[in-house]
């Protein structure tokens, strides 16, 4: 027997199931979890090149384009986490709703 929780999920899921597949929303819902899990990177870089303007010139005389080698680096692991993230979370539910339906199946047939 499903619970109302099960009921729901199983209501809403195949409802927007199609829709949280395709890898756009998949980029879009996970993208603020993935700023926010970057930006204390973001500040720290900050506060060493605004607060410490005397180290900053000592790196730049070794490595003309290292900020740029950190933004790259930055919109990379955004992209990462944002897609990877919310595809598994996809996985998870699609799984759980597989696994609902089977019950309610078995449920059904007894």
């Amino acid at each position: 027997m499903e619970t109302m929780n099960e009921e729901e999920f199983i209501a809403s899921w195949a409802k927007n199931r199609e829709e949280y597949a395709s890898t756009a929303s998949k980029f879009m819902r996970g993208l603020p979890f993935a700023i926010l899990f970057t930006l204390p990177i973001v500040l720290s870089v900050m506060l060493v090149y605004f607060l410490s303007p005397d180290w900053y010139a000592k790196m730049k005389l070794q490595r003309e384009g290292i900020f740029t080698t950190i933004f790259v680096s930055l919109v990379i692991i955004v992209l990462f986490i944002a897609y990877f993230r919310m595809h598994l979370k996809w996985e998870e539910n699609e799984d759980a709703y597989q696994r609902f339906l089977r019950k309610k199946e078995n449920d059904a047939a007894k």
